[in-house]
């Protein structure tokens, strides 16, 4: 699956929300940016050529909707979802 075939509604199903929330779509959005900006791919067309992408889109989609604070439970990243980004990163410095 393509991060371009993820849809609000998979969104809410993949984060277990049962209610509308206004903020999925500024959360998709931030995702994408921030896989993007992690990884220096450019566009939208790159990303989807590398469906390993659309779990770390997930990952971070819930992580956003589950941490809204400034402060987090833990300052640790997922292992998986770091390599995966690492696998991708074309804006080593």
């Amino acid at each position: 699956m393509k991060i371009s075939d993820i849809t609000y509604d998979f969104v809410k199903d993949y984060c277990k929300i049962d209610y509308e929330e206004p903020l999925i779509p500024v959360f998709m959005a931030g995702a994408k940016s921030y896989l993007k900006g992690y990884t220096g791919i450019k566009t939208d067309i790159d990303l989807d050529t590398m469906e390993d992408m659309t779990i770390c889109y997930l990952v971070l989609i819930s992580d956003f909707n589950d941490n809204r604070g400034i402060m987090v439970k833990s300052d640790k990243a997922n292992k998986i979802i770091d390599s995966i980004l690492s696998m991708h990163c074309i804006n080593l410095l």
